[in-house]
């Protein structure tokens, strides 16, 4: 198309050549000057028409060359304000913007005016017949704002995959929520808060989720009282703990939630012992996997053991957030009265170096895992907790196990004055240096140990630099007393440690299969 500047730049010049050959002309040849100009005119204008075109066309190949699938995938990785940027590109990339309904499936509203409900409206009618996923940020708005927002999306709602909602207020959420009864496609809900106090999430009629799998309540937002939402299939749940209330009512609305993940709140986790019956039952109900508690104290961790207690969880995650650590004699009370309720298959704890006062405790029980482990990694080498990992080995079930860190002779005390055999099948060991691997086998073949009766496969690492290590008869003699004279490990790896003396010839006699790399 001929732009107003091209039009304007040749009646000028035009104009400059009328105004040079007029002396030289009479009034006759003044017409045949016009007819001559606007010849001119016209075939300047369809010349630039024909070039700007094969110009545009030119810029807007690329896109024609491409499948439809491709060019799709490529802008459904921009940013909604990108597409809508985009799509104004050109009438072309504009249709074939609207002709790719996923690319408007990302519903955004914020209350601030950023994304209004007009822009609501044009991405619910452009995303027509895909599911959707609504971005919600709202604050304290007014009645009708919130309403008009319920009915822009309640003729679609059948098609709302997930909502991710900011909750500055809980009321006008609430208010949201409260226009449906039933949301069939709905398969996430994410709510979070800024707020410096606990927002509660609360519903009085019942909210039927019949495909959510995953409820995440972050933040500071919890459930209140009533909480009356029923999520059969969901199997991911994610929320404050601040009583063991808010459990109980999850665990209501989610009978079948598998994985759990408890934040604590600002204040300690309380259990009260009338919620204690029912969780149990529920708990029990529904076979929790695994258990993740963060930002705890040694009280919230306690009101955990207690009240998750009759769970058979494959996983239980504990991330302290003071340098407490784990109360091992309380954790022992819960966990390894015997050793039929206690079987792990994995444990881990760790003092964090970059943050000091965090010390994190993973295990895992019940979990019909064929190969077991045990995994323990803390620089400073606690006491208490050694002692723990010490008790926790004495369980049959336990195959695995790796220590790293300092001061290891303390790793196999007498518990009790009786002397347990360790039946760990699969060992690895990681040493700061040289002087705390030999203080490790010297230390625990003295006297009389508690031996790996079971073991078969020993790794020995050198955790930092390359110390050196001795391989000599009495290095020999301890480890076969530490691990049985009458068998071989099937498989013995020493990995970044320099071995001098007649390595091959006795390491032999160790196991069948030996490995060692500086």
């Amino acid at each position: 198309m001929l732009t107003t500047a091209h039009q304007a730049a040749l009646e000028a010049t035009t104009d400059k050549v009328y105004l040079s050959l007029a002396p030289t002309m009479d009034a006759s040849d003044a017409g045949a000057l016009n007819d001559l100009a606007r010849e001119i005119l016209n075939h300047v204008r369809l010349s630039l028409a024909v070039h700007l075109r094969k110009r545009n066309q030119d810029a807007l190949d690329l896109k024609h060359r491409l499948p439809v699938e491709i060019w799709e995938s490529i802008w459904i990785q921009l940013s909604t304000k990108e597409r809508i940027y985009v799509s104004h590109v050109s009438s072309d990339w504009r249709s074939n913007a609207l002709s790719c309904p996923s690319l408007w499936s990302n519903v955004p509203y914020t209350s601030s005016g950023s994304y209004s409900l007009g822009r609501v409206q044009a991405f619910l009618e452009r995303s027509r017949g895909v599911v959707f996923h609504l971005d919600l940020e709202i604050g304290d708005v007014a009645d009708d704002v919130i309403l008009k927002l319920s009915e822009l999306i309640f003729p679609h709602h059948r098609r709302m995959a997930t909502v991710q909602a900011v909750v500055q207020e809980p009321t006008s959420f609430q208010a949201f929520l409260s226009t449906f009864t039933s949301l069939p496609a709905l398969r996430r809900i994410g709510l979070s808060s800024q707020q410096t106090d606990n927002v509660e999430l609360e519903r009085d009629d019942l909210l039927i989720l019949p495909a959510l799998s995953s409820l995440v309540f972050d933040g500071r937002v919890t459930c209140g009282q009533p909480f009356q939402f029923s999520c059969p299939a969901v199997s991911s749940v994610t929320a404050m703990f601040n009583t063991s209330g808010h459990v109980l009512r999850l665990l209501r609305a989610c009978p079948s939630a598998v994985d759990w993940t408890l934040q604590v709140g600002s204040r300690p986790a309380g259990v009260v012992e009338g919620d204690l019956q029912e969780v149990h039952e529920l708990l029990s109900a529904a076979q929790v996997r695994s258990l993740h508690v963060v930002k705890a104290y040694r009280v919230d961790v306690e009101a955990c053991l207690k009240l998750f207690a009759p769970a058979r969880i494959d996983f239980f995650d504990i991330s302290c957030a003071s340098s407490e650590g784990i109360d091992a004699p309380d954790f022992e009370r819960h966990f390894l009265e015997n050793d039929e309720q206690a079987s792990f298959s994995y444990f881990d704890c760790v003092k964090q170096h970059e943050e000091p006062s965090v010390t994190k405790m993973s295990l895992t029980m019940n979990g019909g895992i064929k190969r077991r482990s045990i995994y323990l990694t803390m620089g400073d080498g606690r006491a208490e907790c050694l002692i723990l990992v010490s008790r926790v080995l004495a369980i049959a079930s336990v195959t695995h196990f790796r220590i790293t860190g300092s001061y290891w002779s303390s790793t196999f005390p007498v518990d009790g004055g009786v002397k347990r055999d360790i039946l760990a099948e699969n060992i690895t060991i990681e040493f700061d240096d040289e002087d705390d691997i030999n203080e490790w086998i010297t230390s625990s073949a003295k006297g009389e140990p508690r031996r790996f009766v079971r073991l078969e496969n020993l790794t020995i690492k050198a955790a930092y630099g390359t110390p050196s290590l001795v391989i000599s008869e009495s290095f020999i003699a301890s480890f076969t007393r530490l691990f049985g004279a009458d068998r071989m490990l099937h498989k013995l790896v020493l990995e970044g440690l320099i071995l001098t003396g007649d390595v091959d010839v006795l390491l032999g006699q160790l196991a069948a299969e030996v490995q060692y790399s500086r």
